[in-house]
């Protein structure tokens, strides 16, 4: 007893189709024997060997308390992290929160704090840590969500008795001031003929043509795009109804429907002609089910959203599908951009980019900025709270107006 073996259980093995297996790493140390029987403690499913190692630190450490770990000054940071996440977090938080937490933890914490020793992660540390995200111009946003993961952890951390006190709590987010410029790619609204050119190049019947149109006359995100359902369009008073997004989920190999980014629950009015393109396109949909028959796709949302066409959930009729009834994903709009930047000489578009110029136009119309906010689903608390009780329906009806002059 006293060391850990570490083995890739998939070392020199290939699939079915000759390619080499991915890797599976695995722990294993000896425990005490019982009835005179050895014990040992193996886990395996790890991606990498790093990832075993800290597994098997933390898992060895508590064997050694009694399940508490009795040498917190040799636990590093990502072992707490790892520990945190598998002890509560995937327990208690749903899952796109977790998702947040992962890809936080694993593009800014574990390079930046992971190797520090638990025990003398200080709020200097910390603080210096959260400064260097705040030059490198990452968004208030992000910083503020790094340093909550940080705080948390150590508070789970506290309550394990590693660590004596919280040395996140005084750790201080730099101001709004000082957090203006984004480390995102600067983005400016789209000339209107570059815009006539996308849609000459894209027209209606392609496949891209519906997404780009929500995207430049609705302003939604891309996931809002491809999410709608024809039940989310109110013909009767011309508004779209977003509240949804799909997102790709890599493990399941599968598109879910998930709530909006931030929670951006809106509906907003569209201008005619885009209504008018949308009851052509219900009735040609309509059409092809008819004329497919048993052959038509349908499409349909499990229990926790996922997309599929098993018949596992209910029945969901999208808007960005096929003549054949098969789901238009957003990984369209890769060979899209593509053509947008080489054929159309466009370089600086992105889908986003439509939701900027979007924005853009509006404001150049005269649309109030409280309606726009409204409109893109902006949310902060600060900016969900000031735009959604002061905008007020007779700037709704001045924005319908104004959308049907510029697209009518």
């Amino acid at each position: 007893m006293g060391e850990i073996y570490y083995r890739d259980r998939n070392e020199g093995k290939f699939d079915k189709n000759g390619k080499k297996k991915k890797p599976n790493w695995q722990y294993r140390f000896e425990l005490c024997t019982v009835d005179g029987k050895r014990q040992r403690k193996e886990k395996s499913g790890f991606k990498r060997k790093q990832d075993a190692v800290a597994a098997a630190t933390l898992a060895y450490a508590e064997y050694l308390g009694g399940g508490e770990v009795i040498e917190p000054s040799r636990m590093s940071f990502s072992d707490v992290l790892d520990s945190w996440m598998e002890e509560y977090c995937r327990q208690e938080l749903a899952d796109e929160t977790i998702k947040n937490y992962e890809k936080r933890i694993r593009n800014h914490i574990k390079p930046a704090l992971g190797q520090y020793a638990v025990s003398s992660l200080s709020t200097h540390v910390i603080q210096r840590f959260i400064n260097e995200m705040a030059k490198a111009q990452y968004s208030r946003n992000t910083i503020s969500s790094v340093k909550g993961i940080i705080s948390k952890a150590l508070k789970y951390a506290k309550r394990m008795k590693w660590v004596v006190r919280n040395e996140a709590l005084e750790v201080e987010l730099p101001s709004w001031n000082a957090s203006r410029k984004l480390r995102s790619k600067l983005r400016v609204p789209l000339e209107r003929e570059a815009v006539k050119e996308i849609f000459v190049r894209f027209p209606e019947g392609h496949s891209c043509y519906t997404p780009l149109l929500f995207g430049y006359r609705g302003g939604t995100r891309i996931g809002e795009a491809f999410a709608f359902c024809w039940d989310d369009i109110d013909f009767a008073n011309g508004q779209i109804d977003i509240n949804k997004q799909v997102q790709w989920y890599k493990e399941r190999q599968q598109w879910r429907i998930v709530p909006p980014k931030y929670d951006s629950y809106r509906k907003i009015d569209m201008d005619r002609e885009t209504m008018a393109y949308l009851k052509r396109e219900r009735q040609r949909q309509l059409q092809f089910r008819l004329g497919y028959g048993k052959a038509y796709v349908r499409l349909y949302a499990d229990s926790e959203g996922y997309i599929n066409t098993d018949g596992n959930g209910n029945e969901i009729q999208m808007v960005t599908v096929r003549c054949d009834g098969s789901y238009i994903q957003p990984r369209v709009m890769q060979h899209c951009s593509k053509v947008i930047h080489q054929e159309l000489g466009c370089p600086a578009f992105d889908f986003h980019s439509l939701r900027h110029t979007h924005a853009t136009e509006l404001e150049e119309a005269g649309v109030s900025s409280k309606e726009i906010q409204r409109r893109l689903g902006h949310k902060s608390e600060e900016t969900t709270r000031r735009v959604y009780v002061h905008a007020t329906d007779e700037m709704r009806k001045q924005s319908v107006e104004i959308l049907n002059t510029m697209y009518g």
